[in-house]
């Protein structure tokens, strides 16, 4: 940024000061000229100084808009506010916790109630399907911090009545003592594009 002041300074002195000291007209004209070019070569350096958006190492963003969408990982692209929406995702591993407790309790084929906590680990591949993906259906909540919450809550419900379902099939001791049935269902059900 500061080389693109400088080189404003430089094409304003070329177009305001040198003519004073060129001795023709010719001269004169080519300062003035130099002056122009410098400081149209600095504008356009400003703006795209401005423009640019780079993606951090754990993080890759879909940009929309004119020209399409492009997603970008490891590097950056021009985002001009106007004409293009940037969605951040992010690329880190995200806890989501599902419990049912209390009267979510899931209740057995013998009729008793068992409360059952779930921890799940997320993390978009980083593929260019896999961030677009993720990128429609999380939208701007994955890079947020509240968005484990959010994800947990909106997936609680749908788990816990696949798991409900399969545990009135089961026992109390086969549905607190496999680990695996929970976990299975929900990733039969889950979207594979997170």
């Amino acid at each position: 940024m500061l080389m693109a002041i400088g080189m404003v300074v430089l094409g304003l002195g070329l177009i305001f000061v040198a003519p004073g000291f060129a001795p023709d007209p010719i001269s004169r004209l080519i300062f003035v000229v130099l002056g122009a070019a410098v400081l149209i070569a600095s504008a356009i350096v400003i703006i795209i100084a401005k423009l640019y958006q780079r993606t951090s190492a754990n993080e890759a963003f879909v940009r929309t808009g004119m020209g399409g969408r492009r997603v970008v990982l490891d590097g950056g692209c021009i985002v001009v506010p106007v004409v293009h929406k940037i969605v951040p995702v992010s690329l880190e591993t995200m806890k989501l916790e599902v419990e049912r407790i209390a009267e979510d309790a899931l209740i057995t084929k013998d009729n008793l109630r068992c409360d059952i906590r779930g921890e799940f680990y997320i993390k978009v591949q980083a593929v260019g399907d896999d961030i677009l993906n993720a990128s429609r259906s999380l939208g701007d909540r994955s890079v947020d911090a509240p968005c484990a919450s959010w994800f947990s809550r909106s997936w609680s419900p749908p788990c816990g009545l696949l798991r409900q379902r399969e545990t009135w099939h089961s026992s109390t001791r086969n549905a607190t003592t496999s680990r695996t049935l929970y976990p299975n269902w929900c990733a039969k059900t889950s979207s594979p594009t997170v």
